[in-house]
């Protein structure tokens, strides 16, 4: 067989090696890309609290009414009795850590907003949602998409968690330098065990209904990331509380004292 007998086949064959280089890589510049999408994930979301609300999310008898300061120093007592559930510090998780409080935020308004608007969701599960509170308007140095995302995940979280018809009551109070928020629903509750796990990332519990163990998750940077604490007590058949508190803006809410 001669030379160019052979360079033919030796050109077709240059060619289908070159073509398969290039597939290569093209698959490996995808595959490379794929990943820093996925990894940078929560970051992205961070930078845009708008998105956030993407995130899914997840009280114990029916609390007594707040209706004059002895109560509300009650209510204080209880919140600071048991000791914060320790989470892992996740702050960069939803780049809540360089996260700076902007402006006052009517945290009363925050509640009613997020009330509306899973108003619906409620009323299809035969869920009442009860807001008591003393005062007209309460603020916390904040922001107000990040305040709203907070009362939305747990309250969402708990109409889906609740398992029954029932009722969840949302007081809010101030006592000091301090607002206190407790969210609890009549709900089935959780056993002690579980219960110390719900703000940890990705947590599913054994009443696991949907999503993907994000929302109080994100709540609890949220509060953290503005200078407040929250925790969690529920039994089973007793349903589940959240308590919230933070710090009240300096610049207003001296009248409502």
């Amino acid at each position: 067989m001669s030379v160019n007998d052979l360079f033919l086949p030796l050109m077709i064959l240059t060619c289908c090696l070159a073509i398969l280089m290039i597939l290569v890589i093209i698959l490996y510049c995808r595959t490379l890309k794929y990943i820093r999408t996925h990894s940078e994930v929560f970051v992205t979301t961070s930078e845009n609290p708008e998105s956030l609300e993407k995130c899914d999310t997840e009280v114990i008898e029916t609390p007594k009414q707040v209706s004059n300061n002895n109560e509300t120093l009650d209510i204080a007592e209880e919140f600071s009795a048991p000791e914060p559930v320790p989470a892992p510090s996740l702050t960069n998780l939803f780049g809540l850590s360089t996260m700076q409080p902007t402006e006052e935020v009517d945290i009363i308004q925050a509640a009613n907003d997020a009330i509306e608007r899973l108003a619906p969701f409620a009323e299809a599960q035969n869920i009442k949602i009860h807001l008591s509170t003393t005062c007209e308007e309460l603020m916390v140095m904040g922001i107000p998409e990040s305040i709203r995302i907070l009362f939305r995940n747990i309250i969402d979280n708990s109409i889906k968690y609740m398992g029954r018809a029932g009722h969840m009551i949302i007081t809010i109070s101030l006592l000091g330098d301090d607002i206190f928020v407790i969210l609890k629903d009549t709900g089935k509750g959780l056993n002690e065990e579980e219960t110390s796990h719900i703000f940890e990332l990705n947590f599913q519990g054994s009443n696991r209904v949907s999503g993907n163990g994000l929302g109080l998750t994100q709540s609890k940077m949220i509060v953290e990331a503005f200078g407040g604490t929250i925790y969690a007590k529920s039994s089973p058949e007793n349903g589940m509380a959240i308590y919230i508190q933070l710090p009240v803006s300096k610049k207003e809410n001296t009248e409502n004292l």
